[in-house]
């Protein structure tokens, strides 16, 4: 049965109003959802939400089963016994339940404010995540890299149970990554089904090459649940085609083609239907819609996890709620 999360929305507007993303966390719970996220942008006024460690620690206090995932952390602009240290505490804080995952970042102005050069990002993140799952392991920092060096000093407080990592991205280096020293992958949300299906090939070709089984592997994809044709074209396609554009204009999903011009179509204005949005690129439909779509992706990636960027209509606290239970009761146990 693959495991659903969501995303609780990164804006500005919503998080300023911390007792209405408790809340919200709380519902999530209760509905059923296994898990959620927080991304990060840091120096990015749309995207509020440059510290994600900081509020899964303050959601740890108020949830009580509701996994807690970083989705993702921009790990070369920190020192890897910092994160380890934070993510520690917090396994302390929520009895376990914090899932870390980790990326390279792709926007240049954040590592101009980090004063991280970008070029090194690459073997920043090779040397952090070695030790990340390192010291998870044994409880023990020691490296003689470039990047960060350190004696031989113990993780306090070690936690009862390694915290897991999780590689986000679908490049060859992150692949990589993800088989030899993550627990699993965080996908991107903007490849197709069929492109997808290759990325997840490789890892798993990777890992054993590695000699590791593949770990979990969490579908990042943008959802919109509606039993309205109308609600979907008018206010889920647009704006997801708009945040998609605003994504790539920065830089991210590199490596996704663009061999089939649907994002260039997009660009350029052009009408884009439903049947092509929910045939293997995101999620869209009424209830049993959705479930035929998520398990077509199970099918062809073998997916152990899903991540909803959005769940539907959030015009107004009650619409959320209404489209999270209509998750919880005529989606998530069929799926």
């Amino acid at each position: 049965m693959v495991k659903v999360g969501t995303a609780l929305v990164g804006r500005a507007s919503t998080l300023r109003n911390w007792d209405a993303t408790s809340d919200d966390a709380k519902l999530i719970e209760d509905c059923g959802f296994e898990f959620t996220t927080f991304g990060q942008h840091s120096f990015t006024p749309e995207f509020a939400s440059p510290a994600p460690l900081t509020r899964l620690a303050w959601l740890a206090g108020r949830t009580r089963t509701l996994k807690l995932m970083s989705g993702i952390v921009i790990l070369p602009l920190y020192p890897p016994a910092a994160i380890a240290d934070q993510v520690a505490e917090i396994a302390e804080l929520s009895g376990g339940r914090i899932m870390l995952g980790v990326g390279t970042g792709y926007r240049q102005y954040e590592f101009d404010g980090f004063q991280v050069p970008m070029k090194e990002r690459g073997r920043r993140m090779d040397e952090a995540v070695q030790l990340l799952h390192h010291v998870f392991q044994t409880g023990v920092f020691e490296t003689k890299g470039p990047f960060f060096p350190m004696p031989k000093v113990p993780l306090v407080p070690r936690p009862a149970m390694p915290p897991p990592i999780f590689i986000g991205g679908t490049s060859e280096p992150a692949l990589r990554r993800a088989a030899y020293w993550a627990d699993g992958l965080l996908t991107e949300n903007m490849s197709t089904r069929q492109t997808m299906s290759v990325y997840l090939k490789r890892y798993r070709q990777l890992a054993g090459e590695a000699g590791r089984q593949p770990g979990s592997v969490v579908l990042y994809r943008n959802a919109y649940l509606s039993t309205s044709r109308q609600n979907i074209e008018e206010n889920f396609i647009p704006a997801v085609l708009k945040e998609h554009l605003g994504y790539r204009s920065h830089g991210a999903a590199e490596n996704v083609g663009d061999a089939d011009t649907f994002y260039a179509r997009a660009a350029a204005g052009e009408k884009i239907s439903l049947e092509e949005i929910a045939d293997g690129r995101m999620l869209a439909g009424d209830p049993q819609q959705m479930i035929g779509q998520i398990k077509e992706w199970e099918k062809s990636i073998g997916m152990t996890h899903i991540n909803l960027m959005g769940v539907g209509p959030e015009r107004s606290p009650e619409e959320r709620r209404k489209t999270l239970e209509l998750w919880s009761k005529e989606v998530i146990p069929y799926i």
